[in-house]
């Protein structure tokens, strides 16, 4: 039996949703490596935090203490939320999962995303514009992670249609 061509769109949007949702998932990942990369190998900012109020009454262990769980708390919720789209996904995408509730929370971190791509180019002191290799960098990796965040909403779009106008001309063949 020859496959129509909404057969062979469905397959090519199914697999492209599956890996734009594992993608999704290792950028979770990247995120909080390179937040404790920021954290702790740019130590102007960690040393900063730690300095402001060391001359207070908390010791500098416990500041440091301190920090290190928020930003523990932190990646924990960047992961959740990577998790749950990348998840829900490839779940949509085989066809274990009905709803696609998901595509809102993609759609919000997706714009929250870009709109944050022009910090990149801030210094976090003076919050004047500066182009720097690394700020660059960050912004080729948040394009590509926004790219992938539209892909999963308009693959899962794609599917969803796909699926009805299929079962639909599987009724009328079959009536």
């Amino acid at each position: 039996m020859m496959n129509s061509d909404d057969e062979i769109a469905l397959r090519r949007y199914m697999n492209n949703l599956e890996n734009s949702g594992a993608a999704c998932i290792l950028f979770g990942f990247w995120t909080v490596v390179k937040l404790f990369m920021e954290l702790t190998m740019d130590s102007k900012t960690y040393n900063q935090i730690v300095v402001d109020v060391d001359d207070s009454l908390y010791s500098a262990i416990f500041i440091r203490l301190v920090i290190i769980i928020v930003a523990l708390i932190i990646a924990l919720i960047i992961m959740y939320f990577h998790l749950r789209i990348g998840v829900a996904a490839i779940r949509y995408s085989k066809g274990k999962k009905k709803r696609r509730t998901f595509l809102f929370l993609t759609a919000v971190i997706m714009i929250i995303n870009f709109l944050s791509i022009g910090s990149n180019f801030r210094d976090e002191t003076t919050n004047e514009l500066v182009i720097k290799s690394t700020g660059i960098a960050t912004t080729l990796v948040d394009l590509t992670f926004t790219f992938i965040l539209f892909d999963i909403i308009s693959s899962s779009v794609k599917i969803g249609s796909l699926r009805q106008k299929l079962s639909r001309n599987a009724d009328q063949r079959s009536d």
